[in-house]
């Protein structure tokens, strides 16, 4: 919570799936009774230094120990670590990916960085003629409520690219943490030239 007049007076209107469910809270204000913050019987609000309710803010969860936790990297910290130990990585993007005036360089960097694919609801159409020219897959969702089934710790394959085609559809597998898998079609524009960039690895490479 803000140092400012939020805390004195309580009562924000927070909205919850379920208000009967009991709840936690951290603040940094000394306004922890019953119902102060939200009006709800069942929050239970504590009270601890505003070190600690930024350190759980940032982690997003209350079992989050500052002293020896650590529950995220930084996006490209990660990606280098998964490059070290030779695995490749993919961003899951949603609308306009791509936009702006280093398209180019954000081509490039994902590529340096040994990210394979990028899964976006919409590309940015010249950044995602870059990705192509860099010889990344740039798919599409066909549905796009597919994006929502994606949860953080699956591990993502792509299928089809053996038969990798103009106008033919490629596949994604999730394989979630609890064993289960979800699977759906991802769209691509590519034409032969493209499809030929991928396949040596970069534009540049198929010169």
């Amino acid at each position: 919570m803000a140092n400012a007049c939020g805390p004195c007076i309580g009562q924000w209107k927070r909205h919850t799936d379920d208000p009967v469910r009991k709840n936690s809270i951290v603040t940094s204000f000394n306004r922890n009774f019953a119902k102060r913050a939200d009006g709800n019987p069942n929050t239970h609000a504590f009270v601890a230094s505003p070190e600690l309710v930024l350190a759980l803010t940032i982690a997003g969860d209350l079992c989050f120990n500052p002293l020896k936790d650590t529950t995220y990297e930084s996006v490209s910290g990660a990606a280098k670590q998964y490059k070290a130990q030779g695995i490749g990585s993919m961003v899951v993007a949603e609308e306009n990916y791509g936009e702006g005036s280093s398209r180019e360089h954000a081509a490039m960097e994902p590529r340096f960085l040994n990210v394979k694919v990028i899964l976006a609801k919409s590309f940015a159409r010249i950044h995602e003629t870059n990705l192509k020219k860099q010889g990344m897959l740039a798919v599409t969702f066909i549905d796009k409520a597919d994006y929502d089934k994606i949860q953080e710790h699956d591990l993502i394959t792509v299928s089809g690219l053996a038969d990798f085609a103009p106008g033919r559809n490629l596949t994604v597998t999730l394989h979630h943490e609890d064993g289960t898998q979800d699977r759906f079609e991802v769209q691509h524009t590519y034409n032969e030239q493209q499809i030929g960039w991928f396949r040596a690895g970069s534009a540049l490479n198929a010169r």
